[in-house]
Order: C-alpha cells, then structure tokens, then sequence
C-alpha cells in the first residue's frame, strides 16, 4: 500500500479501534440500551457504520470491475463535495442515516460484530492493496449525501463517520445502567 493511502487505513483503523473500545469497556446492558424507543443501543450504532462500510465496499469492487481506465477523473466539484461531507461529519450535527441503509435491528452479539467488522476490514486491506496508485485520482464510490467520491475522500468518509459516532457511543454508555 502506498504511503498516504497507508496513512488513512491506519486513521481508518484507529476510528475503529476506538469504537471498539468503548464497547469492550461496556457492559452487555450497556451495548443494548436504548433510552427511547426512536435511538439506538451502542450495538445499533455498530450495526449501521458496518451496514456502510459494507455497502461502501461492495459498491467500490463493483465500480471497479470493469477496470480503472473507465472510471471519471475527479473535478472541482467533487473536491468541494468531499470536503463538504468529511466536515459536515467532523461538525457533530446530527444527520439522518441514508435511505439506501438497511435499519439495525440490534440483535447481535458484540463478539459476532466484532467478528465481522474484523473480515470486512480483511476485505478493504486487500481491496485496496491490489489498487493502483496511478487511479487514485478517479472517481469510486457515490456516498448518498455527497456524490461521487476519490478514493482518498472515501476513506476520509468512512474514518470522520466513525468518529462522528464516537460521541454517541460514549453518551450511550455513560447513560445506560451498568448491570
């Protein structure tokens, strides 16, 4: 992996990371409260950033498949979108989840999500290890609130997601009863 596309897989895995460990350090009723019937438990939140990172992955191999050359360039207004979403994300506005995600349903274990986060990300290193770096300026992915995506955006996504929901965890887990 080249050097700054290696420097946002390590940002991307310490967002993760850092999820993870605040729902290692949490309890089983933790992971699972709710404090309305509309939020979502710790376990949820999970769900829906997997749901996204999976589907952001499937749709990057499938856009991929007929080879780079086909893909567009990326132009000004795909730059200002990108940096558009990883701020609106960095902000720590609230943002309805996207239509095209399915709804958690919160019946995992954090051991099974932990499981498949863990192969998903397996799935992204060697997606993005077979990569040319010489595509790096084409467009990959289309994020529902921002349009079409570079790698180098897609990835600052995925990481600015994760950690838009960090808080959230955090506030789940300092609210909910501990046994």
């Amino acid at each position: 992996m080249e050097q700054s596309r290696l420097k946002k897989w390590e940002e991307l895995e310490a967002a993760k990371n850092a999820a993870m460990s605040i729902l290692s350090s949490s309890t089983e009723v933790q992971r699972n409260y709710k404090p309305s019937s509309e939020s979502w438990s710790m376990i949820q939140v999970i769900q829906h950033i997997l749901f996204s990172e999976g589907g952001t992955l499937g749709y990057m191999v499938k856009k991929t498949s007929s080879g780079w050359e086909v893909l567009d360039r990326v132009g000004e207004e795909q730059v200002a979108n990108g940096a558009r979403l990883v701020d609106r994300l960095a902000s720590g506005e609230k943002y309805k989840a996207p239509s095209v995600l399915p709804e958690p349903d919160g019946e995992e274990s954090f051991e099974s999500l932990e499981t498949r986060w863990n192969a998903l990300r397996e799935q992204y290193a060697q997606f993005l290890n077979q990569l040319p770096n010489e595509f790096n300026d084409r467009l990959i992915f289309k994020q529902p609130a921002a349009g079409m995506l570079t790698l180098d955006y897609t990835l600052d996504f995925l990481t600015e997601h994760i950690k838009h929901h960090l808080p959230q965890l955090e506030a789940l887990k300092s609210s909910a009863p501990t046994a």
